[in-house]
């Protein structure tokens, strides 16, 4: 899994930005400087978070599905080869060969210098019994864990539906807009209001341009993330 790095700054608002902020919002209160102050302390997270699905876009919703259907596959062929292992033939073949990769790996092998020959012997064994104990108990959990891989994925691959063209970059959008609604909630203890040409609608396209962000489809992403908010209820 893809882990995306985030480092925080502290993006920092001129006095002629904060001010026409204040503008857009056509109120001088503290509600007002404290709903943009706590936008700018989070505002970074949002732009890094656009900014770096713009450098690498994540998988469309056609490519989400191929790789779910590649999944279910492989997990459906490699459970079939392990459950079905011959427990006198290859099934012990994967044991040996898992049981001494663990061997091999290990870096907490005991001390037996101070065993005479016959007990270093005895205890070397019973290591060896250990890890192909641990082999077979590995192997039979992965068949397990591909069983319900398989079992959970089948149904959803075979229902799954891409989404409309843009829905990747929507779905960044809202992520970016939603801690900007859940401020307006906060410090207004109202919801920002729907439509295009509002003051919030003005106030994100104002905002991100400080950033040098300009994205088409806005207004959806903003309409989106406050249906989301409005959803999980106040907070």
């Amino acid at each position: 899994m893809k882990l995306r790095e985030y480092r925080g700054f502290a993006f920092m608002f001129t006095d002629a930005q904060r001010d026409q902020l204040i503008d857009i919002l056509g109120r001088q209160d503290d509600a007002a400087y404290g709903f943009i102050e706590e936008v700018r302390i989070n505002f970074a997270r949002s732009c890094h978070m656009i900014n770096d699905r713009q450098d690498d876009p994540p998988p469309t919703s056609a490519e989400c599905k191929a790789r779910m259907t590649h999944a279910l596959k492989a997990a459906t062929k490699l459970r079939k080869i392990l459950s079905t292992c011959d427990d006198d033939g290859d099934l012990q073949q994967f044991t040996e060969a898992i049981s001494w990769s663990l061997s091999v790996n290990n870096d907490n092998v005991p001390e037996y210098s101070d065993l005479n020959d016959d007990a270093s012997r005895d205890a070397e064994l019973d290591l060896e019994c250990d890890y192909d104990d641990m082999a077979s108990e590995f192997i039979h959990r992965i068949v397990s864990d591909l069983n319900i891989i398989a079992f959970a994925l089948a149904p959803y691959v075979d229902n799954f539906r891409s989404a409309p063209c843009g829905r990747p970059q929507l779905s960044v959008q809202v992520s970016a807009l939603e801690p900007i609604v859940w401020s307006y909630w906060n410090h207004f203890g109202v919801f920002p209001p729907y439509g295009r040409d509002t003051k919030f609608q003005k106030f994100v396209h104002t905002l991100f341009g400080y950033a040098n962000i300009f994205q088409a489809r806005w207004d959806k992403g903003i309409i989106k993330a406050i249906e989301n908010c409005k959803k999980q209820g106040p907070i």
